[in-house]
């Protein structure tokens, strides 16, 4: 009778932005718990694409929330009944907040993808949303997650808000980069994020632009869709850079990028665990990145990965120092992030992990 009750619970993801890491994260929980979990999607804001976006997770749902947050909110509350998810799993701050208000019968988790700054900053929208968190989080028991030992550390000791430390993880299948020293390096940069202002694409885009002037051929491709595309778009015609540096858009699939660029490249202002640069590190690609989030506690600098400054002379110089290293060097850094990633960053052992806190909150 328990593996019963256990294989017929549900979990409903609640997601507020469309194509994002945590959008690809959910639907690969789905596709690998399917035998344990039921799962259902649903999603904020809406998507143009939505049914084929996400057509790999059965039960689904956009409330289009942009639109009529109301109306949005009742259509939310219905296809909860429907479902009836034993766990809510909202993956930011709206949906938890919505989740507390609608979703009373089941049980709820927080899970905080990033560093967000109103977990630490003391502006008034910080400290609003900060309250409403701690408010909503002792009103009922809930389960809060997040991908840093930093922020895990904060909320206990500054908030008293016991929180719940898990590293993200990506599905091994994908395609993969030849070693350096079968298929030499040619200059290919690549980047898979949302065009947000916390992305801070204009450092990747400006470090295309120093090497070009320095007689080095590089190419930059940016794939994702986002609030910045069309000032990129301009920022890129004023350096002279297209046909350069290219807005791909949205890519559906990042594991088949790999085996056509050399180099990842992440200029992010802040971040929580991004799949983006695990999915590189799968894929045989040499990560290039701004050292913030919890892989600047796991990945070593020059040994697996590239750290660069945000200063943009620093961080030039050590790409510079990248692309003249021996093919056989870039071969140890390759192997060593791949090595780091089956150690680590797997969805066998996330979907492992998250497993077990689900079994723990249904008892």
């Amino acid at each position: 009778m328990e593996n019963k009750k256990l294989y017929s619970s549900k979990v409903m993801h609640f997601v507020h932005w469309s194509r994002s890491g945590i959008t690809s994260l959910v639907k690969s929980i789905a596709s690998h718990q399917s035998n344990k979990y039921e799962h259902a999607f649903l999603l904020l804001l809406d998507d143009k694409d939505f049914g084929r976006h996400y057509n790999a997770i059965d039960h689904k749902m956009e409330l289009k929330a942009n639109r009529n947050f109301l109306k949005s909110l009742l259509k939310a509350f219905r296809y909860y009944k429907i479902i009836q998810p034993s766990i809510v799993q909202a993956h930011s701050f709206t949906p938890f907040i919505i989740s507390c208000c609608l979703f009373w019968k089941s049980q709820i988790i927080f899970h905080a993808h990033s560093t967000y700054p109103y977990f630490s900053q003391n502006d008034f929208k910080s400290v609003f949303k900060r309250g409403v968190l701690r408010l909503f989080l002792k009103t009922r028991k809930n389960k809060v997650l997040v991908v840093s030992k930093e922020i895990e550390k904060l909320l206990q000791d500054r908030y008293d808000i016991d929180a719940q430390y898990i590293m993200n993880g990506t599905p091994a299948h994908g395609q993969r980069r030849q070693a350096f020293s079968e298929e030499r390096s040619c200059g290919r940069f690549f980047t898979v994020a949302r065009l947000s202002k916390e992305k801070n694409m204009d450092l990747s885009i400006l470090l295309i632009h120093e090497l070009i002037k320095i007689n080095y051929h590089v190419t930059l491709d940016i794939y994702g869709e986002g609030e910045e595309k069309s000032r990129l778009e301009a920022f890129i015609l004023d350096l002279g850079l297209e046909g350069t540096v290219r807005l791909k858009g949205f890519v559906e699939n990042p594991a088949v990028l790999p085996p056509f660029y050399d180099f990842y490249v992440s200029s992010s202002l802040i971040e929580g665990f991004p799949l983006s640069v695990i999915e590189a590190l799968r894929g045989g690609n040499i990560v290039i990145m701004t050292p913030v989030g919890e892989l600047k506690n796991i990945l070593e600098d020059r040994q697996s990965v590239i750290f660069i400054d945000f200063d943009l002379p620093t961080a030039t110089d050590k790409v510079i120092e990248l692309l003249d290293m021996s093919e056989e060097k870039k071969d140890s850094l390759q192997k060593s992030a791949e090595a780091l990633y089956q150690q680590y960053f797997t969805m066998e052992r996330y979907v492992k992990e998250i497993e077990e806190i689900y079994d723990q909150l249904l008892g």
